[in-house]
């Protein structure tokens, strides 16, 4: 695959989107039940929206039914704290990342606790999109 198939490829897939991409790498927590265990798997985002999120984790895990997303949104400026938000989700797909010795994991977000979706649509707001809308 050419450079150019890839920019061609972002493109499109740019052109399908319902809302922009920005490329933020915060804190991420996976939680779920599984056989009446809760687990909870840590990674770090990769890019997100206000519909959904790819993020890295060093687990291979898909589930099928709904997920939460515990987000540590970091500050633009030093002295002011992280915020945390809640969303549910459901996974898309889990991939290798053989460049980055991970797995990708992409996320489409259901519902969003309390005020947490004007947080997060706040945050992005005042970051730059990561790719062309």
């Amino acid at each position: 695959m050419t450079d150019q198939t890839t920019q061609e490829e972002q493109r499109k897939l740019a052109e399908h989107r319902k809302h922009q991409r920005f490329l933020v790498h915060w804190r991420a927590a996976l939680v779920y039940k599984n056989d009446g265990t809760r687990e909870v798997f840590q990674g770090r985002t990769y890019d997100i929206s206000i519909s959904g999120a790819s993020l890295y984790s060093e687990h291979n895990i898909f589930v099928e039914g709904p997920i939460t997303l515990l987000l540590a949104m970091q500050p633009l400026h030093p002295g002011q704290s992280e915020t945390t938000v809640e969303i549910q989700c459901r996974m898309i797909y889990t991939v290798l990342s053989s460049h980055h010795h991970r797995f990708r994991i992409g996320l489409h977000f259901l519902h969003f606790k309390d005020d947490g979706k004007a947080k997060l649509q706040q945050a992005l707001s005042k970051r730059s999109a990561a790719v062309p809308f």
